[in-house]
């Protein structure tokens, strides 16, 4: 089953192998990038660029997703009976990340991963038998969280509102709702996320961005300010 919006727009030399394919309005697919996932969904206003991998059994993004050249979804052991992806919306994976679908990764709305950052839901190459580690398990990451140029191991969970210093390793679960940094992470006591500005501040901030950009719904975007941005919009 195929179903692939009028308007989305595919470069010609993007490979395209899946059983089930939907891709929403205005997606973007830029030329080297190859996808090979049994059943592949992804959102309107979606941009894949350059020379981007996707690879697995089951992959489903939101609306808004965005994945930089030459990142990758998929890795070893991707196309396993555990193999799963699921994305909520506003997603970013930066160029030269990876995120490892061995067993499933869950991400919430309003993610980002930076550039350099990997998933793992596995670690294993030596014979296991010879008493060699591996480690097997899901990764799952809630709503407005932050990763940049991190490591997230197998059997991770991280809760909502929390930014992950530039770095870092994660190796263990993450309530969520503040700064965690180090190897491995650990929380940053005294950050709390999401701490709200008072309005005069708010306000002083907009008005320079609104004054210094070419395209304040655009500055407004790569400040993080989504929700404002679409409010502002559909005005």
């Amino acid at each position: 089953m195929k179903d692939i919006a009028g308007d989305a727009r595919i470069a010609d030399d993007v490979e395209i192998k899946a059983r089930v394919l939907k891709i929403g309005k205005n997606a973007i697919i830029e030329r080297g990038c190859e996808i090979c996932v049994d059943r592949f969904v992804i959102g309107s206003e979606s941009i894949i660029r350059k020379n981007c991998m996707i690879r697995g059994r089951d992959i489903e993004v939101g609306h808004h997703f965005y994945m930089d050249h030459h990142a990758e979804i998929g890795g070893g052991g991707c196309f396993g009976r555990h193999s799963r992806l699921r994305v909520g919306n506003y997603f970013h994976l930066g160029s030269y990340s990876m995120v490892n679908t061995a067993r499933e990764v869950a991400i919430g709305n309003e993610v980002g991963i930076g550039r350099l950052s990997n998933i793992y839901t596995h670690g294993a190459y030596l014979n296991v038998l010879l008493g060699f580690p591996e480690q097997w398990g899901p990764v799952r990451i809630g709503s407005n969280v932050w990763i940049p140029c991190a490591t997230i191991l197998p059997n991770v969970t991280i809760g909502d509102n929390t930014v992950i210093a530039a770095c870092s390793l994660v190796n263990g679960d993450i309530e969520g709702g503040g700064l965690w940094a180090g190897i491995p992470a650990k929380r940053v006591e005294g950050v709390v996320y999401p701490n709200p500005w008072p309005d005069h501040k708010r306000a002083d901030y907009l008005a320079k961005l609104k004054k210094d950009a070419d395209d304040f719904l655009d500055e407004l975007r790569r400040h993080g300010i989504r929700g404002h941005a679409e409010k502002s919009s559909s005005r």
